[in-house]
């Protein structure tokens, strides 16, 4: 699986779901929408590319069944909440999960998707050497009223990342940063890539 091409479209499909609700509502900004629009945005985006001739996509799929079909068994913490779902869940043909995606609006840091964080490191985590799940990213739309608070929140979230995920676990930021023209509002699409170190 393309992490890149799907890190990539996963960003396209946070900045289209601002494009898209600045349009419908006149002009209001995404952190006003429903957390769901950007959910299914980013899997219509991700849908559209060869990725589907080798898997599929579903969402809200429950989280024990798919470590299970993941070959990810093992115990769970109230981390994992085995009973909750997963927002985004990408397949391989053979049935099996391959990459999950948590989605959040309107995130100010990342105490917000720490437990998101957390469920995603523990499904990796999981009997790592027969799961069939290879990445996780947790994909969510954040806005500022100046470009400078943004450069000093996404290096906040860095340093949080840096703090507080454990040393087997690789992890990066991904953004793509926005300023129109008229003002110094500030919004951004983040993607944050977790992964077990090889």
């Amino acid at each position: 699986m393309n992490r890149e091409e799907i890190i990539e479209l996963t960003l396209k499909g946070i900045s289209d779901s601002m494009e898209i609700y600045k349009k419908w509502t006149g002009g209001d900004w995404l952190w006003e929408a429903p957390e769901y629009l950007i959910t299914v945005k980013i899997a219509e985006t991700i849908g559209t590319i060869k990725f589907l001739k080798t898997g599929y996509i579903t969402l809200e799929e429950n989280v024990e069944d798919s470590l299970n079909l993941a070959k990810a068994k093992g115990s769970s913490s109230e981390v994992s909440r085995k009973k909750g779902r997963y927002d985004i869940l990408l397949w391989g043909k053979n049935g099996r999960p391959r990459a999950i995606i948590e989605v959040k609006n309107n995130v100010c840091s990342l105490n917000k998707v720490n437990k998101d964080i957390q469920r995603i490191i523990e499904s990796l985590k999981r009997k790592e050497l027969k799961s069939t799940i290879e990445f996780g990213l947790i994909a969510f739309y954040t806005s500022t009223n100046q470009k400078q608070k943004m450069k000093l929140k996404l290096e906040n979230m860095e340093k949080y990342l840096k703090e507080n995920i454990k040393e087997d676990i690789a992890y990066k930021i991904f953004n793509k940063i926005v300023t129109p023209k008229h003002n110094e509002d500030t919004w951004a699409s983040v993607v944050i890539l977790l992964e077990l170190k090889k």
